[in-house]
């Protein structure tokens, strides 16, 4: 969807979906989308589109049988892009030319030894152990978020801790990489001395009994951040779980992005975005 925030409205709609390639047992989500070069492309759960910005339509960019439980896609330095399959606990590299690969981050998994995950039930997938939501590459260096681990870690073994949440992004913008918790931390860090700079708590800052959300996605825009919440649904994940335990009476704030000034802290405005059912938040991009 695309919101304006002028006018706080969404201008415009578009349901991504293509059930021939869904896995059984999978709902459609359009997830966290990214710029490659000029183009912005955007992964389902199983598939990658790329969708033109103006109109939102959208044509399907690659199918793969490795492709299952899709959360993120970033472009690789020299070229093509990198994918995390958190149902395969995998980050995933498509370069332009030549054969992809695959970074099994759960070696110990059945299914690592699998090819073909184009008719494996999602169900079946879970337990996630390591949980991959969002890898891109800094400089020469693959990171990749780690929900289960409450880290991000690069693949030649540097770390930044989270122990604030479990993480969802982890992207590079003005200089910094930063990182969202479902617990509604954000957290910037120096990309290459790996220390904070800047760090939020919406738990303190909404100032609210109400059940915060799920916290996924965030955009900067100059002195203006971005967060993307997504309403508490019911869930077996012992997270949620406890969440729901707590509150007003259980009652949840809605689906929303938040904006908040760096530097305050202050929470400036909040634009509703969800449905009756309270929607997802996978993602933010600046268009």
């Amino acid at each position: 969807m695309l919101l304006d925030l002028t006018s706080g409205k969404i201008v415009r709609r578009r349901w991504l979906s293509d059930p021939d390639r869904e896995p059984p047992g999978c709902h459609a989500e359009a997830t966290v989308p990214a710029w490659v070069g000029s183009r912005l492309l955007v992964p389902t759960r199983a598939a990658l589109y790329e969708v033109d910005p103006a109109t939102l339509e959208y044509r399907l960019e690659q199918f793969h049988p490795w492709m299952t439980d899709l959360h993120s896609v970033a472009p690789r330095p020299s070229g093509g892009v990198v994918l995390t399959s958190t149902g395969i606990d995998a980050v995933l590299e498509f370069p332009e030319e030549g054969e992809p690969f695959r970074h099994n981050l759960a070696e110990n998994r059945p299914c690592a030894r699998q090819e073909d995950f184009r008719r494996v039930a999602y169900p079946s997938l879970k337990p996630h152990l390591v949980h991959p939501n969002y890898a891109c590459f800094r400089g020469d260096e693959l990171w990749v978020t780690r929900f289960e681990d409450r880290c991000a870690r690069s693949l030649s073994g540097r770390e930044v801790a989270l122990p604030e949440g479990h993480p969802h992004d982890g992207v590079l913008r003005q200089g910094l990489v930063w990182y969202t918790t479902t617990t509604g931390h954000v957290i910037a860090v120096d990309p290459d001395t790996l220390e904070r700079r800047e760090h939020y708590d919406l738990n303190e800052l909404t100032g609210s009994p109400r059940l915060l959300g799920w916290c996924r996605g965030v955009e900067v825009v100059g002195e203006r951040v971005y967060i993307g919440m997504t309403q508490l649904r019911d869930s077996q994940h012992r997270e949620v779980l406890r969440w729901l335990a707590r509150g007003e009476a259980g009652r949840r704030l809605p689906t929303r992005v938040v904006e908040l000034e760096r530097g305050t802290g202050r929470l400036l405005r909040s634009f509703p975005v969800g449905n009756r059912v309270g929607g997802t938040i996978h993602g933010l991009l600046a268009l």
